[in-house]
């Protein structure tokens, strides 16, 4: 092939290697299940995690419940293990960044009764441009910026999860997770998971770890 030809052709590919990049760059991984070997540990009686559940202006408290939930629904029953809101209130965004908003966040101590604080942000007219200009860019230069979906800090008691579609980065990303599944991410972390793109095997002890030490 001559040179003309590798660079039509890389050219030509460039659109398709953004778009992996941004798809690969917007996900990351607690691990893959091993059920024989879940099944072989005891994570004994059931356990709920109470939660101060916070929303910026747009997200209702409906459907912040209806993403808590996807982690009572199908994760849940496998470790003997669920969320509890209890109690829902509102906080202004702090920032565009993602450290910012975690930032903003761990502002807030936790309220009566609750061990955690999770926020539910939305997306802005800046969200949607700032993807918008990024995935341009990248099909010149496959080199897109990382979008970040959700954070818990270092202590796990804080965290964060994006609510809400606003460009074309969050629909790659609807198609590959949802919110739902960003939710179940972010809730692993909360209970001790680090990420794994292997087995789940160390995510098992750290909720194992986690449920002993309530």
């Amino acid at each position: 092939m001559s040179d003309d030809e590798t660079r039509r052709l890389l050219l030509a590919a460039r659109p398709a290697l953004a778009a992996c990049a941004l798809l690969c760059a917007a996900c990351t991984s607690i691990g893959r299940h091993d059920a024989d070997y879940r099944e072989t540990l005891d994570f004994g009686a059931r356990a709920d995690v109470p939660f101060c559940v916070l929303a910026e202006e747009g997200i209702e408290e409906a459907y912040a419940y209806e993403l808590l939930d996807a982690w009572n629904a199908k994760e849940g029953p496998l470790f003997e293990l669920y969320v509890r809101p209890v109690s829902f209130g509102r906080l202004p965004r702090a920032g565009f960044t993602y450290t910012s908003i975690l930032e903003g966040v761990e502002q807030v101590p936790p309220g009566p009764g609750c061990e955690k604080v999770i926020y539910f942000v939305g997306r802005h007219l800046g969200d949607a441009l700032w993807q918008t200009v990024t995935l341009v860019a990248s099909v010149f230069v496959p080199l897109p910026v990382p979008e970040v979906y959700g954070a818990v800090n270092g202590e796990r008691t804080h965290g964060f999860v994006v609510a809400e579609i606003a460009g074309p980065d969050d629909l790659i990303h609807e198609l590959v997770s949802g919110r739902k599944g960003v939710t179940v991410h972010e809730l692993y972390h909360f209970f001790g998971c680090g990420h794994s793109w292997w087995s789940m095997h160390d995510c098992y002890q750290a909720i194992l770890g986690f449920k002993q030490a309530r």
